[in-house]
């Protein structure tokens, strides 16, 4: 009877063991997928996407919160390719109404984004900025971000901020719809200051 109990208790330590072996393997494992996927996507580091770092019959896809934390983070760096690379070929873009960018609603494709948004933006403002962004996932493969915008207007040298939020909708991966809602009536004040 006492082997039999020593022998149970030993098989318990060594399944107990195995299991934290197994466990710490897994998170290794998790840290460093998302240590090189971070770098394959926010750093384009392509090569790194191997059988080196991947198992060839697992595929990986990024969360839609980790897609559009990476629009921002590429936002907020000022890395505007990588912005539009994040985006489908057909997106529909549409700024709020009663934003004077809403003139050009919708904006079909990265191209049009860039050139009826982005670089009015830049062209428009001393600096623009996004601020205290929260991201919540919703259903329909879509993204809410709830955000500031902080901006200096070049014109009249006014100082804002103002309340936003963006509604992204993903597929594949990729972008396919925006659509921006931010306190249009703080943003027009701004403007005739």
């Amino acid at each position: 009877m006492k082997n039999s109990i020593q022998h149970l208790l030993f098989s318990i330590a060594i399944f107990l063991t195995s299991c934290n072996m197994l466990h710490a393997q897994i998170e290794k494992n998790n840290k460093m997928y998302s240590a090189v996927w971070d770098e394959v996507i926010y750093d384009e580091k392509w090569d790194l996407s191997n059988e080196t770092n991947f198992d060839k019959d697992i595929t990986l896809i990024p969360g839609n919160i980790s897609i559009i934390d990476g629009v921002y983070k590429a936002f907020a760096a000022g890395d505007i390719p990588s912005v539009l690379g994040f985006m489908d070929a057909e997106i529909i873009w549409n700024e709020a109404e009663g934003n004077s960018y809403a003139d050009g609603n919708p904006y079909i494709g990265p191209e049009a984004v860039l050139n009826g948004v982005f670089a009015r933006i830049g062209a428009d403002h001393e600096y623009f900025n996004l601020a205290d962004i929260i991201l919540h996932e919703m259903s329909n493969n879509q993204v809410l971000a709830t955000l500031r915008y902080k901006g200096k207007l070049k014109n009249n040298g006014a100082i804002f901020d103002a309340q936003a939020a963006h509604l992204w909708t993903l597929k594949n991966g990729k972008v396919i719809a925006f659509q921006q809602y931010v306190d249009t009536k703080k943003l027009a004040e701004v403007a005739k200051k």
